[in-house]
């Protein structure tokens, strides 16, 4: 067992992967915290450039089928959300029923678990890739409406600053999120 920033014991996973032993949050908060606005600003303007231009390059053009992209890309993402849900609910529960709401949002803890802090990492690093779905849409000229490249956007920008500011939160963000994908 862990000790968390509270004093309270951490969720002790019967099974631990080797990356998820190695990892030390504190060994990447520093170059999450002096990347992640240069990152999220580049990431944000080629997006959007990306898929207003192809949008328009494909105005006139016949659409890609891409089932077979899109369905491996979807299997992909639907597998990482599946493994990170399993990685980050038990915590998430064991926190929720052993010391109450309160320490799930006001208690970072999560950020200093062996096998958490790492899923809350490459949580908020997916989504760069995760920006990939929207090429789908418009390649395949299917309608692309404000919500879904603005949901993109914010979320990479919320994900990422929630992070560097370890932001307690985030747990129930970050739990939904892979959740729900």
């Amino acid at each position: 067992p862990s000790s968390t920033s509270m004093g309270v014991q951490g969720y002790n996973y019967s099974f631990v992967f080797g990356f998820e032993k190695d990892f030390e949050q504190s060994s990447i908060s520093g170059w999450m915290d002096t990347n992640w606005i240069p990152i999220c600003s580049w990431a944000t303007a080629v997006y959007l450039v990306f898929i207003f231009s192809v949008q328009s390059y494909m105005k006139d053009r016949q659409p890609y089928g891409l089932r077979t992209p899109l369905t491996a890309w979807s299997f992909s993402l639907a597998v990482f959300s599946i493994i990170g849900s399993c990685r980050m609910w038990p915590e998430f529960v064991d926190t929720f029923s052993t010391h109450g709401l309160y320490s799930t949002v006001c208690d970072p803890s999560y950020l200093k678990e062996e096998v958490t802090s790492i899923w809350a990492w490459l949580f908020v690093l997916s989504k760069l890739p995760e920006l990939v779905d929207t090429a789908f849409i418009v390649l395949r000229k299917q309608k692309l409406i404000f919500l879904h490249w603005y949901h993109h956007v914010t979320v990479l920008w919320y994900a990422w600053f929630t992070y560097v500011e370890l932001t307690s939160t985030s747990r129930w963000f970050m739990v939904m999120n892979f959740s729900v994908h």
